[in-house]
């Protein structure tokens, strides 16, 4: 070939000239690195040629395979059809997919089959048409049908043999598309009944008419799934409490094609609670007593959530722990974990699940108490029982958070939300009857206060002379006078030293009378007069029990002074061992009952008397 003078040209020439090449070396290396086996055979059906693929499929070197009838590589039980099928594909040939509705295989050397797919060509050659003959190995496909089929089966069986749960499908607009037996039983339509027909048709009328159906469907599509507990309707218009969840479908592309729905009936919890809500109301009315609602409780909630313990944590401002704030007072509920742990468990308010309850206002699960992001020392008294999951859920009344409510487990993932919500519905209860009850409470120890106050003033106008005036004009007098007029209206704490008989209480009561303080109490004790054994609960008061002849619970002088005055008249002769109990009560502002577990808040002005030096 002449080069000539333009490179364009001679570029053309030498694509044009390379162009059957290129081509030719295209089609030999696919032939020759093709993932299916390629056969070219005569019209008699002989092997002329084969690739690698070929030989390795079938176990064969490709010297081996030429030559070779192709009914060689097909099993015995096709052999006898084949030749006709070769017959009738000479006649009329053209290129034509195998295996699309058959299942054809192929025959190793080994005599092991394997399914194939096969696609024939004709190709016209000088020396006459052959056919080549794509064959492909279907066996991981054929493998991944086989698990998709039994999937699909055990999945169709599964659903099936579901007798509690209605499980169905239905299409983007809500109609039934599949039925299995349990919707049958809980529904009461058959499948032919109910297939094709829309789910609206299990709702309420009110519910028809708000159209909660439409918004349910849009919330699934939305949300991916939507889940409600509610009232349906059967076949025969009887109503079911029942629990559903809708879960919108959605193929590879994200586009709707339908909901799948399962509801249980759970008509049966629904009386239970309602029954149990019943009970809880009744103990409401019957008992205002704490305690006795503790075991109402108690049993109310293990009627409805089975727990291993439960309790019931109140609020209390003055309840200091540490350097923590005020926390909540916890105690068990019901005879059994009261004998477990005696007396009250002081919480905080911070890392606590109680704390946490009763701050948010919210349900606070814990699946795994060991571990878990609450600090150690909060969950002791439940790890100490082997509880491993816990439920905690707020007390609210009136608009105010009062407490926590818990139930635990000695299993883990014991509770969900479920159990959480159901608990809510009984603190709901326990609630209003916890504030009820300590109001009701609080209105008793007032008046119990009162009656007490009016007996022990009845008992000072019998006893005593009021001295309304302090009569006298010396120069001493009028100092003293003049410390009275200072000191009475803070709330200092005031010592009054002097013989007997010098009138050292008419002081204490002058600085009373001209304190802040003066429409409250004015309560005296004569700390001589008292025998030193007696002394502690005429101070502090007892509870019913606490010791012999107890028979009923009394209020102490500092708790009768509250927000009044307290006068200790011969402050020199109270014992050594009470001193320290008088301090505490002085600097905490609190006291406790001789028997009692209770810190009761006070509020006292203090002023004491003594005719002895007592530096």
């Amino acid at each position: 070939m002449r080069r000539s003078d333009s490179p364009e040209p001679d570029a053309a020439a030498v694509a044009a000239f390379q162009q059957p090449e290129l081509a030719q070396y295209a089609l030999q290396n696919l032939f020759e690195v093709s993932p299916d086996a390629i056969f070219v055979t005569d019209g008699r059906g002989v092997i002329r040629g084969a690739n690698p693929r070929a030989g390795e499929l079938f176990q064969y070197s490709q010297a081996e395979l030429f030559g070779q009838p192709i009914e060689n590589l097909v099993p015995e039980r096709f052999r006898q059809r084949h030749p006709n099928h070769r017959e009738n594909y000479s006649a009329h040939p053209r290129a034509r997919q195998m295996g699309g509705a058959m299942n054809l295989f192929g025959l190793r050397k080994d005599g092991s089959e394997f399914p194939v797919d096969i696609m024939l060509k004709p190709i016209e050659t000088p020396a006459g048409m052959v056919v080549l003959s794509f064959v492909r190995d279907n066996t991981e496909r054929q493998n991944a049908l086989e698990i998709a089929r039994r999937s699909d089966q055990q999945l169709r069986s599964l659903v099936d043999g579901v007798r509690d749960y209605a499980i169905y499908l239905l299409d983007c607009e809500g109609y039934v598309t599949t039925w299995n037996p349990g919707a049958q039983r809980i529904k009461e339509y058959t499948e032919e009944e109910i297939v094709g027909k829309h789910f609206s048709r299990f709702f309420t009328d009110e519910d028809v008419e708000r159209g909660r159906p439409a918004e349910l469907l849009r919330l699934a599509a939305s949300r991916g799934r939507v889940a409600e507990e509610a009232w349906r309707v059967r076949k025969d218009g009887s109503r079911f409490w029942a629990d559903v969840i809708i879960t919108a479908i959605r193929d590879t592309t994200c586009e709707l094609i339908g909901f799948a729905k399962v509801t249980r009936d759970f008509t049966d919890r629904k009386r239970a609670e309602e029954s149990v809500m019943l009970q809880l109301s009744s103990a409401l009315l019957a008992n205002m007593d704490v305690r006795k609602l503790l075991v109402a409780f108690s049993e109310s909630i293990r009627a409805l959530i089975p727990h291993d313990c439960a309790t019931l944590g109140l609020y209390d401002p003055n309840a200091k722990i540490g350097s923590y704030p005020p926390g909540l007072l916890v105690q068990f509920l019901g005879a059994d974990e009261g004998q477990i742990s005696q007396g009250e468990i002081r919480l905080p308010l911070d890392g606590s699940a109680a704390g946490e309850a009763f701050r948010t206002r919210e349900p606070v699960l814990v699946e795994q108490i060991r571990g878990s992001r609450f600090a150690a020392e909060t969950m002791q008294h439940l790890t100490g029982l082997g509880m491993q999951s816990g439920c905690w859920v707020p007390l609210v009344s009136r608009g105010e958070a009062i407490g926590a409510l818990m139930v635990a487990s000695r299993l883990e993932y014991a509770f969900s939300t479920r159990e959480a919500d159901t608990l809510t519905q009984v603190a709901d209860q326990v609630a209003m009857a916890v504030d009820n009850a300590l109001a009701l409470r609080h209105i008793a120890e007032l008046r119990d206060r009162l009656r007490q106050e009016k007996t022990y003033l009845e008992e000072e106008i019998n006893v005593e002379n009021l001295f309304e005036d302090i009569v006298g004009d010396s120069a001493g007098l009028r100092q003293v006078l003049k410390q009275i007029e200072i000191v009475a209206p803070t709330n200092a704490t005031v010592l009054i030293q002097g013989e007997t008989g010098t009138g050292k209480e008419l002081l204490a009561r002058a600085i009373h009378r001209l304190s802040p303080r003066h429409e409250r109490t004015f309560i005296k004790l004569n700390c001589a007069a008292i025998p030193a054994g007696l002394l502690e609960s005429e101070l502090f008061g007892h509870e019913k029990g606490a010791f012999t002849g107890a028979i009923a619970r009394k209020m102490g002088r500092v708790e009768l002074a509250h927000e009044g005055t307290l006068f200790l008249d011969e402050v020199g002769e109270l014992p050594l061992d009470l001193q320290p109990k008088l301090l505490r009560a002085l600097q905490e502002r609190e006291i406790e009952r001789v028997g009692g577990n209770r810190a009761i808040s006070i509020n006292v002005r203090l002023i004491a008397a003594t005719n002895r030096d007592l530096a």
